[in-house]
């Protein structure tokens, strides 16, 4: 700093001498730290600037006369002083900063758009790190305080250009799934979705969480797979001062009534585990007992029939297979945060430790679900139902952040963060129709789910089958139970470091190991039938389930399984910058004229090692019921109604004849059939980078390309699955592919003011890139999506996606903290991927992967930020996108013609608009915020049948209220309303009356507080 003051006479000597300079230094006001990036705004002459990494800026040009002066950094509190400008003589101005009141909201980090990573030190730049040329948008922990965003899937759907999903998965620009990439601080995370590549971003709690950050460009830095963008979530840092936060809440949703469907032997206690005695896949034994053809005459059991029953028993007996309803527990939540750094004679260390839990009952009564298929060459609805789906669940999530900075030039931190979320789901399915049980003409209308297709068969009341002795419709019916639990975890270390007293070699290291894992440790389903009375029964009232096959049929009466999927990713990256020309502290070189400050060259470059490994486990059990049940059942009408109500009472005694048994019969079918349930799989990914960027007066040129290696490969365990099918179906070699994927983004800004600052900038940029099939789309297996129950079958002549990115951008900040954007993009897709779902049956869909023939997607986004008015209390954001696509005929695998209608993407919107209207009043204390998002219909299935059309997701509306009130400084309290207007999620077929599921999310509301200590 001393010599950087002794260096200004020098530059004043060619001033003009009308025009004086002022020299500042901004540090923070708490420890004396100097703040590289702060904003010094003269509005009066239209002039802004920003500080160095030694926090000092000089400024040209002023007369002498008295300014107001504003400075402006993140964290920070906004400051405007009157300075006075010296005549003859350098003015010199010292500015303390304070930073702003922490609530557990440690950065306030507003939508800016920026390019790369900035290095270390700053890299010499006197271009904001904001303003820079490449698209990114970011949404920061006060924004998620004040929006009332509970996770990451939230956070997102908040950005330009995105929207989410089934409430988790990210869709960027159009493009979701194995089109765009997660990060965790900037290291690529597993994700444990059986059936997909993205992460599910609801397993984050933005308690925990910093900032999110979005890259919509391309730059080689960033992975290849890199289509719609990449999303990186950036947890907690420890702060600069002590903190000590606590804080709980209540919600309520309307949709949930006094009584909740559950199980009623089975219980989570606080982390979301279950006390079921059977906890995983593993404590089944191998192989499992058949049991004997009969029982011995004189009534003994044999050890072979005895073994069957313990294991039986064991499985039939793990858990209820009876619903209680009983009053719903009130959704609550609590949190808590602590966070310090200390001065030590080796440095600064500091520590943050968050913890978030929340706990919810939920319920979705009459769920619309139907399905169409070709029936006879023409598309008609063949199956349906209204489903009731009670949940209770339990999200927890942990975080330990821990790092010292040994000097400004070096710091070592290490993370550890798991994130939980459990649930226990009863659903009760009814009116079930199919087309084979159907006795009424295709096209009548259903009058009592109002749906066009195919109502149940009617019994009349002197009908020789009729059961009950009343007229009504009979349909199938079926009550499942369901545990399910996710939790991704991840620990890194890293470690920043600059050469030469932060003027040399910049080096940035990161090791990272992750796992994610998705438990269904007892799924469990029993299947019967529905009987609706015309009118109300004197002894079942309005309707009655049973286990007699009142249509005719020979169901099988239900089914266990157990699934577990767990993927862990290993990752090792290094990145290198080197300056070439100009450093970061250029305005301490004697030699360098502080007009050239700006200008700099220096390359980076960069490799890393990505290791993913997955294993799918599972156990299927088949229950069969016996003939003496059946026919019992069907004597006497009120047996089959106890025995469907009271299932857990059936005898299990370990004898395998449907004729001989007593009770049910119960098969493990994990090896049977053409379902592939265990299957381990890897993808090794090796990459290099190398880039340049330029920065020359008003123009910032970045260019480089990136390397990727991958080896991907799969293998079906003979002794897990059928051998022979394990045997045909096993690769006989793994996947292997090289990418080189260039990149460029030009930057220059221009509308320069009387002091020759720009306000305005132009960015364009290109970028090639790919998408990779995940190993449950290429393999030629079939196995089932856990989500869905859907049988998917991957695809081995699928092939990977090229993509070439072009993108440009205006922006425009007339005012500080005020902007205006415009952004175009378009993409250029060759052999992209799609998702097709076809019938296979009446009763049976498929879901699969087929490559089209190429693909193209365009678009624009529209950003606006203004102030209504001078106090800057109300601040309107919104954010428009326009999003078009065209995809080529998707080919049939097996014929090579296209088939299927599709013309965009699945999960792509062709309309996006967000709109905040923001109050925030600091000397109140009170903030508010109306929160309104509208996305267009979202295609969700293609067909794979050309008589079948696609499927799509109504537009969907979400109107929110959130207001916070602060005291002292210390308590905050705080209300929300969310979705307000409730509108249906409808999912369609195309061009038909037909619903393929519709239901309704409630209109939530919340109450919470927290307190500062």
């Amino acid at each position: 700093m001393i010599v950087w003051l002794f260096m200004l006479p020098y530059h004043l000597i060619a001033q003009n001498k009308d025009e004086q300079n002022l020299a500042v230094i901004v540090f923070d006001a708490e420890d004396g730290t100097e703040l590289e990036g702060v904003g010094i705004i003269i509005s009066e002459v239209n002039l802004n600037s920003v500080t160095n990494d030694l926090g000092e800026c000089l400024i040209e040009g002023l007369q002498d006369k008295s300014y107001k002066v504003t400075f402006v950094c993140q964290g920070y509190k906004i400051e405007t002083v009157e300075i006075k400008i010296n005549k003859n003589k350098q003015t010199i101005h010292e500015q303390p900063m304070e930073r702003k009141a922490f609530d557990g909201d440690l950065n306030e980090l507003e939508e800016i758009e920026v390019l790369g990573d900035p290095p270390a030190d700053g890299g010499g730049r006197m271009i904001p790190i904001e303003d820079l040329p490449g698209l990114k948008s970011s949404i920061g922990s006060v924004e998620f305080s004040k929006q009332d965003i509970g996770d990451a899937a939230g956070a997102v759907s908040r950005v330009a250009g995105a929207n989410i999903v089934d409430g988790r998965y990210a869709v960027i620009r159009g493009l979701g799934d194995r089109y765009s990439s997660t990060t965790v601080n900037g290291a690529i995370i597993p994700s444990s979705d059986p059936s997909k590549k993205a992460v599910q971003l609801d397993l984050f709690p933005t308690d925990l969480v910093q900032d999110l950050v979005i890259s919509k460009t391309f730059t080689p830095n960033l992975t290849g797979e890199f289509a719609g963008g990449v999303v990186d979530i950036r947890t907690l840092k420890f702060p600069k001062e002590p903190i000590i936060n606590f804080g709980a809440g209540l919600k309520w949703n309307n949709s949930t009534g006094n009584k909740i469907g559950v199980n009623p032997d089975r219980s989570m206690d606080f982390f979301g585990r279950t006390n079921d005695d059977l906890a995983d896949v593993g404590g089944i034994g191998r192989p499992f007992p058949t049991g004997v053809n009969r029982a011995n005459r004189d009534g003994s059991i044999s050890s072979r029939q005895q073994e069957a029953i313990d294991a039986w028993g064991k499985i039939h007996r793990n858990g209820s297979w009876k619903s209680k309803f009983q009053k719903a527990k009130p959704n609550r939540s609590v949190k808590f945060l602590y966070g310090d750094s200390y001065q030590t004679d080796f440095g600064e260390p500091g520590v943050v430790y968050g913890f978030t839990h929340d706990i919810e009952s939920s319920m979705r009564e009459g769920v619309k679900i139907n399905r169409g298929a070709a029936l006879e060459g023409d598309f008609a609805a063949n199956q349906g139902q209204v489903r009731d789906v009670y949940t209770e669940s339990i999200d927890w999530g942990m975080l330990l952040n821990a790092g010292v900075e040994l000097s400004e030039d070096h710091s070592l931190w290490a993370l550890y963060m798991t994130n939980v979320s459990a649930e226990d789901k009863f659903t009760r399915g009814r009116k079930i129709y199919l087309s084979e049980d159907s006795s009424t003409p295709i096209d009548n209308r259903d009058r009592i789910t109002g749906q066009l297709g195919l109502p149940g068969t009617r019994f009349e009341e002197d009908d020789d089958e009729n059961l009950f002795g009343a007229s009504g419709t009979a349909f199938r019916a079926y009550d499942e139970f369901a545990h399910l639990e996710r939790n991704i975890s991840t620990f890194q270390i890293a470690g920043d470091h600059r050469l030469n007293a932060g003027k040399g070699i910049g080096l940035n290291w990161l090791l990272s190991n992750s796992n994610a894992s998705e438990e269904r440790p007892d799924l469990r389903l029993l299947r019967g039938f529905q009987f609706i009375f015309d009118e109300p029964h004197p002894e079942y009232g309005e309707s009655v389930e049973t286990i007699a096959n009142i249509l005719g049929q020979n169901p099988s009466s239900g089914f266990r399984e157990f699934l577990s999927t767990n993927e862990s990713g290993q990752e090792a990256k290094m990145d290198l910058t080197i300056p070439i020309i100009g450093n970061l502290s250029s305005s301490v070189n004697p030699n360098t004229d502080i007009d050239d400050e700006p200008n700099f060259l220096e390359l980076q470059g960069g490799v890393s090692h990505f290791d993913r490994k997955r294993e799918v486990r599972g156990r299927f059990f088949q229950y069969g019921v016996s003939s003496r049940l059946s026919n019992a059942a069907l004597r006497n009408p009120q047996f089959g109604v106890d025995l469907f109500d009271d299932f857990d009472s059936v005898i299990v005694d370990g004898i395998r004849s449907v004729s001989k048994t007593e009770g049910v019969i119960i098969k493990d079918q994990s090896r049977g059939g053409n379902t592939v349930r265990n299957v381990d799989a890897s993808s090794l990914i090796k990459s290099a980078y190398m880039m340049g960027t330029l920065n020359w007066r008003d123009i910032e040129f970045i260019s480089g390309a990136r390397i990727e290696r991958e080896v991907r490969n799969y293998y079906i365990d003979p002794d897990l699955n059928q051998q022979s099918l394990a045997e045909f179906l096993n690769p006989d070699s793994p996947v292997q592919n090289e990418y080189l994927l260039p990149s460029a983004t030009l930057r220059f800004g221009y509308a320069k003011d009387d002091e020759g600052e720009n306000n305005q900038s132009i960015s364009l940029a290109y970028g090639r890139t790919l998408a990779r099939p995940t190993f449950y789309e290429y393999a030629p297996i079939r196995t089932v999506d856990q989500s869905t129950g859907l049988s998917i079958v991957g695809n081995q002549e699928l092939v990977d996606t090229d993509i070439d990115n072009y993108d440009a951008r205006w922006s425009w900040e007339p005012t500080p903290g005020e902007s205006v954007a415009l952004s175009v993009f378009h993409k250029n897709m060759t052999n992209p991927i799609v998702t097709t779902v076809e019938s296979i049956s009446s009763s049976n869909f498929e879901r699969s992967w087929q490559n089209a023939n190429n693909g193209s997607l365009q678009g624009a986004e529209i950003e606006l930020r203004k102030y209504l008015e001078e106090s800057n209390t109300w601040l309107l954001t919104t954010n428009f996108t326009y999003i078009d696509s065209v995809i080529s005929g998707v080919l049939d695998k097996d014929t090579g013609l296209p088939i299927g209608s599709a013309s965009v993407f699945e999960g792509q919107p062709t309309y996006i608009f967000n709109i905040n209207l923001g109050f925030d009043h600091e000397n109140w204390g009170l903030t508010s915020n109306l929160i309104y998002n509208w996305t267009s219909e979202i295609l969700t299935d293609i067909s794979a049948d050309s008589a079948v059309p696609n499927i799509f997701l109504e537009p969907q509306h979400s109107f929110d209220f959130v207001v916070s009130k602060t005291f002292n400084d210390s308590l905050k309290l705080k209300v929300s309303v969310k979705n307000i207007f409730d509108n249906p999620v409808r999912k369609f077929y195309e061009g038909e009356e037909l619903t393929f599921e519709e239901y309704r999310k409630g209109r939530s509301y919340s109450f919470g507080f927290s307190y500062k200590f």
